[in-house]
């Protein structure tokens, strides 16, 4: 093999990422782990109730727990997740109305030379002028794997393809072997002393007697011919081997085996461990989506920057109960007064609630 070769970015190694994913089966699973997680426990729209009123009502209308979802896949199958965003018309040719999503394989990206990307093209193959091209603010472009230098971002199928490659090999080995050496066989020995000539036709005799040979079938034969039984341990460790290439695709998919139904020897404290790193960039994942959308679709449904915040809800319930159990202990310890070591904002800014929803302080209007 040509180790860590250098793979150029072009339609045909992204139609490859794609069909991985498609027919994958674990790695497919794998890979819509992420945006179960990301998406399950919901969202809000932080900030000015009529503008999220006014944001939610696009969201609604476009389904966009089906765009996420599908921006999400291809973000971590193509590489980068796009969207197209739809303006109004005559007077609103500035205001976001909709978005539709766009298949990522087909999108090339034009930039200057510094890097700053100056357009879209969707290739739709044939001819340029079948090319369609897009405007930067007609497209939201999601990626969660960047390299410095590189206007796309990373596919983790691409990441991990060198051990997929390998898991389906070894895969497909084991079954070949279970095929060809998972059920018994016998050798027919006949006239083995060599004191009787065998006729040709003797032995295809014998040799039809023992064509049908079932799991249950008995034997009697005359002294002449031995039945001696072949493979009669199977096929020997086999789920070592599978054991290695799995563990090290699951490893390069950065999902732990246990969200897959793999518990294999490990302790709940290693269970646990896994799956709170998990967790962990679950919610950096999160916040790129959301800074993705504040950015390129919030702002510019509602025509005024940061007046409207996405904020999805945290994948992991434990560690709300650790913020709360941990403002318990601090203003528990001061019962008299329990924001003499916190104030009330700080509370409630950690437990995630919403600033139009926070109670007045003394003083405020």
């Amino acid at each position: 093999l040509d180790w860590f070769a250098r793979r150029d970015r072009d339609r045909t190694l992204l139609n490859k990422y794609r069909t991985i994913y498609d027919q994958g089966g674990l790695i497919s699973e794998a890979i819509d782990l992420y945006p179960l997680y990301m998406l399950g426990q919901g969202y809000t729209l932080q900030g000015d109730k009529t503008a999220a009123s006014q944001v939610q009502a696009v969201f609604n209308k476009v389904g966009i727990e089906d765009i996420w979802w599908e921006q999400v896949i291809d973000a971590l199958v193509i590489g980068d997740g796009f969207v197209e965003n739809v303006f109004g018309r005559g007077g609103a040719e500035d205001r976001l109305v909709g978005l539709a999503t766009i298949p990522s394989e087909t999108i090339e990206i034009d930039a200057d030379g510094r890097g700053v990307v100056t357009g879209y093209r969707q290739v739709l193959g044939g001819s340029l002028s079948n090319d369609v091209s897009l405007a930067p603010k007609q497209v939201t472009d999601l990626r969660f794997i960047s390299v410095a230098g590189s206007k796309y971002g990373k596919s983790l199928i691409g990441r991990a393809l060198d051990d997929i490659q390998r898991d389906t090999k070894t895969a497909e080995s084991t079954a070949e072997a279970i095929h060809r050496h998972g059920y018994p066989k016998y050798h027919i020995a006949v006239n083995e002393s060599g004191e009787h000539t065998v006729s040709d036709e003797e032995m295809d005799a014998i040799e039809a007697e023992f064509e049908d040979i079932e799991k249950n079938n008995e034997f009697v034969t005359n002294g002449p011919v031995r039945i001696s039984p072949l493979d009669a341990g199977g096929v020997q460790h086999l789920s070592e081997y599978n054991d290695i290439t799995l563990q090290r695709l699951i490893a390069a998919l950065g999902v732990p085996e246990e969200l897959l139904g793999l518990r294999r020897g490990s302790t709940d404290a290693t269970a646990v461990s896994r799956i709170e790193a998990f967790y962990k960039k679950i919610g950096l994942f999160q916040r790129r989506l959301a800074a993705c959308y504040n950015r390129n679709v919030i702002d510019r449904i509602t025509g005024r920057p940061g007046v409207v915040k996405l904020v999805f809800n945290d994948a992991s319930s434990k560690d709300e109960m650790q913020v709360s159990q941990m403002l318990s202990t601090i203003m528990g310890a001061t019962p008299m007064d329990p924001f003499a070591v916190i104030s009330r904002r700080w509370a409630q800014n950690r437990l995630g609630v919403d600033s139009d929803e926070w109670e007045k302080e003394e003083g405020e209007k």
